[in-house]
């Protein structure tokens, strides 16, 4: 049997002084490349295996170390040079249209590694491109990196264009700061002209994409109005809307990005009271009414509620625990929620234990009249 870098690898008959050469014509010869080692796995007469190395390319020459004479059930395996090279990659990331590892061949370039990466995109700066190549000189040194400038025709063979890249290097093509996306933010609501805008630059805030709306409309609710972010899940941002409106100055006048949302809530003169309540509903607002009036009107507290967690969540979405003794009267604006808990029962052990020591008592009781009986006697 014949394996590997021969054009018809297979089994073929053993002929009386068969050798190496012989098997390889048969096998329609050697294929290009092959490896100046081979093996022959010969089974000896007490079952064990032998192995004998030859080179398959001195084999064709009759060297009669290596056209060796072949025995039945031998099998040889003739490798293909390529088998054995190190097959060496460079990397290339950043602003190509396909960025990943490309296999390194003789004399590849920069220019070469570009153009097999699809190209640079639009947003591609033909400035400080850095190359990164593994650093042998100290144990502490990972890498040592070079800068490389290119032309907008990086495929012609200009200087810089033909830095001849080497094993494992690492191309990154970065980002030309001065070209920007275009980034949206929506607003909605009660606002003149309500949609979808861009932002001019890095500095845009929320009262700049409410001005750039048109300003707010007759019977908008700045104090109930929210704010979202999608940025790492971030979701409703608590902040004051109308504090950011009236003083561009303030923490609440957020800078806006992209993907980023604003409404503009309308005028709300409902508070809600949830939770343990008799009649949990919305109630008329009151200026300047307190917590537990708007408890009242919701017929009070119940059995089960606990009235020390009694929490009021803003409009803006920030929530308010007030405390009874400092501030007994919390100031409750339009659109707020009233949240009663329910009282949480915690499990008692008294009835277990006064169970066992009943049953303590009962034994004690028993010892005790057994001891008496006894003594009569």
């Amino acid at each position: 049997m014949i394996h590997g870098n021969v054009k018809k690898a297979g089994i073929y008959e053993l002929k009386n002084g068969m050798k190496v050469k012989d098997l390889i014509l048969l096998a329609d010869s050697l294929e290009e490349q092959t490896f100046s080692k081979g093996f022959i796995y010969r089974i000896l007469l007490n079952k064990k295996k032998e192995i004998l190395s030859f080179d398959p390319n001195r084999a064709m020459t009759e060297d009669p170390k290596d056209n060796l004479l072949l025995e039945n059930e031998d099998s040889l395996v003739v490798y293909r040079a390529g088998e054995f090279d190190s097959t060496k990659y460079v990397q290339i990331a950043g602003q190509v249209r396909r960025p990943g590892r490309y296999l390194r061949t003789e004399n590849l370039t920069l220019s070469d590694l570009i153009v097999m990466a699809g190209g640079m995109t639009k947003q591609a700066s033909y400035d400080s491109i850095e190359i990164s190549r593994i650093d042998t000189t100290k144990i502490n040194n990972f890498t040592k990196t070079k800068l490389v400038s290119i032309t907008p025709d990086y495929w012609k063979n200009i200087e810089g264009q033909t830095y001849k890249l080497e094993d494992l290097d690492f191309v990154f093509i970065p980002r030309n700061p001065k070209i920007g996306e275009i980034k949206i933010v929506g607003i909605w609501g009660m606002v003149k002209f309500p949609g979808y805008y861009t932002l001019t630059n890095n500095q845009d805030r929320i009262a700049t994409i409410i001005n750039r709306a048109g300003g707010l409309r007759e019977g908008a609710y700045l104090e109930a109005s929210t704010y979202f972010r999608v940025g790492k899940g971030a979701g409703r941002v608590p902040i004051d809307m109308k504090r950011a409106v009236e003083n561009p100055e303030s923490p609440d006048n957020l800078l806006v990005n992209g993907g980023d949302s604003i409404f503009v809530s309308l005028k709300d003169d409902i508070v809600y009271v949830k939770g343990e309540v008799y009649v949990p509903n919305p109630v008329v607002y009151k200026p300047g009414a307190s917590i537990d009036y708007y408890i009242g009107q919701a017929g009070g507290y119940n059995e089960e509620a606990n009235e020390s967690g009694t929490s009021a969540f803003l409009p803006t979405g920030k929530k308010w625990q007030p405390s009874w003794f400092i501030f007994p009267n919390p100031d409750i604006i339009p659109g707020s929620v009233i949240y009663v808990p329910k009282k949480i029962e915690r499990p008692s052990d008294t009835l277990p234990l006064i169970r066992d020591i009943v049953t303590i008592l009962a034994s004690l009781a028993a010892i005790t009249v057994s001891v008496v009986a006894i003594s009569k006697r």
